[in-house]
């Protein structure tokens, strides 16, 4: 038998249980905002390395750049999936 311990995942859920009981609409939208969280702070994470580095690109570029790789990367399947399924919640970091 396997035990898996994902205390983070355990404490989101029964604090959402205790908010909205058991409306699963809510439970969708509260992975849709961790989801735009991550893509947030992905996007973030490469327009500063890019600025960091002396690639000579200018900044309106990185920014443009860093949307759309965080773009693909919200809209992977495999990200996709764990955003409709509230028990995959535990993948989505």
């Amino acid at each position: 038998m396997k035990n898996e311990y994902f205390p983070v995942t355990i404490t989101s859920y029964a604090l959402e249980y205790m908010l909205w009981g058991a409306n699963v609409r809510f439970y969708h939208l509260t992975n849709l905002i961790i989801i735009a969280c991550i893509g947030f702070a992905a996007r973030s994470v490469a327009i500063r390395l890019a600025e960091g580095g002396s690639t000579g690109i200018d900044s309106n570029k990185i920014s443009l750049l860093a949307g759309i790789a965080t773009i693909l990367m919200l809209c992977h399947p495999l990200n996709v999936e764990s955003i409709a399924s509230i028990s995959n919640r535990k993948e989505l970091s």
